[in-house]
């Protein structure tokens, strides 16, 4: 799985580098006509691949969004079983041709009334644009599907499909606000230069060589370059353990992911179009009836009477539920990772619970009835309802943060106290000793140092009798290749301060500190490096790096040695 904003950006890169260099190309130069037959070997590779990749997706996609029609739509296609995870049915997708899912799922999009913020007619033009791959170009294909939307945001933000996803909505719109409206293709390039991986970097950089780029800001983009010709024996073992644990957004990967997609290996089971009446339509057709006063007839009542004898649990506990509600998650679902994440019920259709989360979790907008990015339609099963009157935190009471929102990352694991308490005991306000870039809760600290938190992110901190001695440390005596796995005491730094890199191989690498904030020290390193950087500007670039304080060791002077 792949971060979406990367490839969009290299592709557009890539096909600004490829009209600027036919248009300025001189005849007979042959190191020029290389680099366009090279750029062209490549875009035929790569637009290719990205285009299988983009048809996967959306048959994998649409195949999950037929899964809710049963619930949510006049019809159900028979064949598409209903699931609340969406990745059981893309399990099930890969038996079936994806052209059939395509022509079937626009059919049961177009010609059906769904519900909000399910299936419908963008839903539907998703499979019939999709479909015209074969008759269009790769490049006009790809351009296409990047605009293509759902009810709630562009549609390549599915995640499950472990082929794309979107982390930040309003950065994509940028992008493909800024491509619109761009008419400088340079500009272009330059405004994409930062999700460009290592190979299409060269022939950037060789298109500049020959004469055939003038960026307007030259170390901008030297260094890039720079940042792209990285040798892996220069990167020390935390860069490299990074870029391990963060392949979902690193260029290089993303870059590879697609020059090497291999497409889905798909059945040749043909799904039909063939569909049957919903929950939805009966419901509906009775509701309509009784709110005009009209004679219902017996074969609706007995339809009706059929499906209630089916009501499962989870449907009878779901009616229980009323918007305004407060309900806590008890396990996850569609893998969003938001299991004890808790929510207020804006939306009950009576088969699926519409949430809007307390805190951000990649979500969407429930057709507008929350901020984008905070709602989610989640079955019953999965949620617990919040009996607020038991919870027993009181105005004093320390906690600890246990899970923080997207606006206050580094807050996790924080130590605060309770200032606040809202009535129905939902909210808490919470006062920090370190500056979290909150708020004053209400004048009752200092600006920065108070937040308002939910009752899933906070725990409270049971005090401890016995208090634990400090251990003695001293820093000379301890061995480079044992200061990994070695537990040392927190300790204050200062600016001034002479300190040690704790790494997990042998050597050590010493700095001094150049600033302080928050979580983060600013260390500045006598040997330059190519994937250092300045600090903001507290010293020469590529001589300076930001570390969390645990990954410090601080070197004691002569009169100090023996505490830490």
């Amino acid at each position: 799985m792949v971060e979406t904003i990367h490839v969009v950006k290299e592709f557009y890169a890539l096909e600004a580098l490829k009209v600027l260099v036919s248009q300025r190309i001189e005849f007979g130069k042959k190191s020029q006509e290389k680099l366009c037959e090279d750029i062209k070997s490549f875009s035929d590779k790569y637009v290719a691949n990205l285009a299988n990749a983009l048809y996967d997706y959306t048959a994998l996609v649409a195949f999950g969004e037929m899964r809710h029609a049963k619930n949510q739509c006049y019809s159900y296609n028979v064949q598409v079983p209903h699931h609340s995870n969406r990745g059981v049915s893309y399990g099930e997708a890969v038996n079936f041709n994806p052209t059939s899912i395509l022509i079937a799922g626009n059919n049961l999009f177009t010609r059906n009334f769904w519900g909000s913020s399910f299936g419908g007619l963008k839903w539907g033009l998703i499979c019939d644009r999709v479909l015209l791959k074969d008759k269009i170009s790769n490049q006009t294909f790809c351009d296409m599907c990047f605009s293509l939307s759902h009810n709630n945001s562009n549609y390549l933000d599915k995640e499950q499909s472990k082929i794309f996803s979107i982390q930040s909505r309003d950065k994509y719109t940028d992008i493909l606000n800024f491509k619109f409206e761009c008419r400088d293709l340079e500009e272009l390039i330059e405004y994409c230069l930062k999700s460009v991986g290592s190979q299409l970097m060269k022939l950037l950089k060789r298109a500049r060589t020959l004469n055939l780029l003038d960026f307007k800001t030259d170390n901008r983009f030297n260094r890039y370059v720079e940042l792209t010709n990285l040798q892996e024996e220069h990167m020390d073992w935390c860069e490299k353990e990074f870029m391990k644990k963060n392949k979902f957004d690193n260029v290089e990967y993303i870059e590879n992911f697609i020059l090497e997609y291999a497409p889905i290996k798909w059945g040749d089971n043909w799904l039909s179009s063939k569909t049957k009446e919903g929950n939805s339509y009966v419901n509906s057709q009775i509701d309509f009836l009784t709110s005009r006063k009209l004679p219902i007839s017996k074969e609706l009542k007995e339809r009706q009477l059929k499906l209630q004898s089916k009501m499962t649990k989870k449907e009878k506990v779901q009616s229980s539920y009323k918007i305004g509600d407060k309900i806590v998650m008890n396990k996850d679902y569609d893998c969003k990772g938001i299991k004890g994440e808790t929510g207020t019920i804006i939306a009950n259709d009576g088969y699926t619970l519409g949430v809007k989360f307390d805190l951000f979790m990649n979500g969407h907008d429930l057709a507008g009835k929350c901020e984008g990015g905070y709602g989610y339609n989640v079955p019953s099963e999965c949620t617990s309802p919040i009996n607020f009157m038991s919870c027993n935190f009181n105005i004093g009471d320390e906690i600890k943060v246990i899970r923080s929102d997207i606006k206050y990352l580094f807050t996790k694991g924080k130590i605060g106290k309770i200032a606040y308490i809202s009535k129905n005991k939902c909210s808490y306000g919470v006062i920090f000793s370190d500056f979290v870039s909150g708020n004053t809760l209400w004048g009752k600290c200092e600006s920065g140092y108070g937040l308002n938190l939910s009752i899933a992110s906070i725990e409270k901190v049971e005090k401890k009798e016995k208090v634990e001695k400090k251990e003695k440390v001293i820093v000379s005596e301890i061995k480079a290749e044992d200061l990994a796995t070695f537990n040392i005491k927190r300790v204050t730094f200062k600016i001034g301060d002479k300190v040690s890199v704790i790494t997990p191989r042998k050597g050590t690498k010493e700095g001094i500190v150049i600033g302080i904030n928050g979580s983060f020290v600013s260390v500045k390193f006598e040997k330059h490096s190519s994937y250092q950087h300045s600090c903001g500007g507290k010293c020469a670039h590529g001589y300076g790096y930001n570390y969390l304080k645990k990954n410090l060791l601080l070197i004691l002077k002569d009169n100090e040695k023996g505490v830490a």
